[in-house]
């Protein structure tokens, strides 16, 4: 019995394989072919931008004047993207980034892969692990985007397993150097994005709960003093507007309810989640632990470095998903964590009955992504056409140029605003609605009001959504949309974001 299925498990795993390699295949050719932003890419790509030029992206005065400006994440994925910008126009500069996505997700997989192995798991096993986590909807939604997720999942996996690789070397003469290697790496994820942080914290339970007391100290000054002395520099560099954007990010509200209805959001991965949470427990309560003979050392500690991480990033993305406009994306850490610990869990024990390696658990999950992969296939098509209909979006930008450079412009999307060389009142607006809500309540929305009164903005672009003041709305209430109306003229219709606008203009 157990061989048929082992046989049936390794069929299923190639069909998974070919079917995911199709998908991510379909996102690769959205990405590297669309002019104009796929999703909410537009305030990163205007910091790359910016960048780019010589601006400054952490700029503490945009926080609190008009134009608004926030840079929500870390600099060193806006570093890498702007590095060839001067040289591209704005729609190859915009594929450049995505490009930068798509080779992290290729290097997430191969750490990944790496990272199995090196836990003792087996090929075939490893395979399986990051396929199952390739299926998670999280990361074939974001693996194309012009954002920082991706680049930072790969520098996390990164540090996992150059750390796993010290470990397995037992070469006590060179841990000083294997350390720094990976405190440095873990230093990059961060200065990526904030939350990559959960992968230095579970090192350093890690070494802790081994009691390497020397390693610890080693690991944790050279983290703690690299990330001091760069954010010294930072610092210094943005003229002390670096914190101030941090701390301005760190303001979203969190909401219990919004937490209960957004994780609706995570959809078909519930039945993954599920399934290697019962397999795990089951497997642990009620299975054999099985004999280790590559090394003792990990079947002491198998979930010593796992199970700090699986904590801490389920935390954080529980409290993500209490914010106002969050993504899944901030979910794909936890995922990969999720699948390492079912395979170290399933690898360790046995059914108790017939002491043989449960498959049973491995062949429901497969099953499971292909459910997943049902739905992606599904979602596809449609996908494949964006292309060709922002191809023809594209064309409806001729009416940016109506704008005058330098201008002001209330927009949601900042691309926008680098066709037409004006001036977006709002970069990353989802961050200044969550915060100034959280903060000044409806006082800034009277501002915005007494602006457009005024008629500052050159040009007013309002997602249609709350233009035809639907509930419950985006980001406008419907006396801010009406003042709209009143003081400027509908032009035309756009497109930002991969989502219908219109364009007003002043009314003479």
């Amino acid at each position: 019995m157990k061989n048929i299925l082992s046989k049936v498990l390794l069929a299923l795993c190639a069909m998974l394989v070919l079917a995911e390699l199709l998908l991510y295949l379909g996102r690769f050719y959205v990405a590297l072919c669309s002019d104009l932003p796929i999703d909410y890419e537009g305030p990163t790509f205007y910091g790359v931008r910016l960048l780019a030029s010589g601006g400054n992206i952490y700029d503490g005065s945009r926080l609190y004047e008009a134009p608004f400006m926030v840079t929500i994440y870390m600099p060193l994925y806006y570093a890498l993207g702007a590095i060839f910008q001067n040289i591209f126009d704005l729609s190859t500069g915009l594929k450049l980034c995505r490009l930068l996505s798509i080779l992290s997700l290729f290097a997430s997989g191969y750490f990944s892969y790496r990272i199995f192995i090196l836990s003792n798991l087996g090929r075939m096993r490893s395979v399986l692990g990051v396929f199952v986590f390739f299926n998670f909807f999280a990361l074939w939604i974001w693996s194309n985007y012009c954002r920082v997720d991706m680049l930072a999942t790969a520098l996390c996996l990164f540090a996992i397993e150059r750390f796993l690789s010290f470990e397995s070397s037992k070469q006590e003469s060179g841990s000083i150097k294997f350390l720094c290697i990976t405190a440095l790496i873990c230093i990059a994820a961060v200065f990526t994005k904030q939350s990559s942080i959960v992968v230095a914290f579970s090192i350093f339970v890690y070494l802790l709960c081994q009691r390497k007391w020397k390693e610890t100290f080693i690991f944790s000054l050279a983290f703690g003093a690299g990330c001091a002395v760069i954010t010294l520099v930072l610092q210094v560099i943005t003229g002390g507007g670096f914190l101030e954007h941090m701390k301005f990010a760190s303001k979203m509200p969190f909401d219990w309810t919004m937490m209960m209805d957004h994780l609706g959001w995570i959809g078909l991965d519930w039945l993954k989640i599920l399934i290697i949470c019962a397999s795990c427990l089951v497997l642990t309560i009620f299975g054999k632990r099985a004999k280790e003979e590559d090394s003792e050392k990990y079947s002491k500690s198998f979930l010593a470095l796992s199970l700090p991480f699986l904590f801490s990033t389920a935390i954080f993305t529980l409290y993500t998903l209490g914010t106002q406009y969050p993504n899944t994306n901030h979910a794909i850490l936890f995922y990969f964590v999720l699948v390492f610990v079912f395979l170290q869990v399933s690898s360790q024990f046995k059914q108790r009955k017939d002491n043989k390696q449960e498959t049973v658990f491995s062949l429901s999950l497969v099953l499971a992504c292909f459910l997943s992969c049902a739905l992606m296939f599904q979602l596809l098509p449609s996908m494949l056409s964006w292309p060709g209909e922002l191809a023809i979006a594209k064309e409806q930008y001729k009416a940016l140029k109506q704008i005058k450079p330098e201008s002001l412009v209330f927009t949601e999307d900042p691309y926008m605003s680098l066709v037409s060389n004006t001036k977006p009142l709002f970069v990353d607006v989802s961050t200044f609605v969550q915060v100034w809500r959280g903060a000044h309540k409806d006082a800034w929305e009277n501002d915005l009001k007494e602006m457009l009164n005024n008629k500052k903005f050159a040009a007013v672009i309002v997602n249609c959504h709350d233009d035809q003041k639907e509930k419950p709305s985006y980001y406008w209430s419907e006396d801010l949309v009406n003042l709209i109306h009143q003081k400027y003229n509908l032009n035309s219709s756009l497109t930002g974001n991969r989502q219908t606008h219109n364009l007003y203009m002043q009314s003479n």
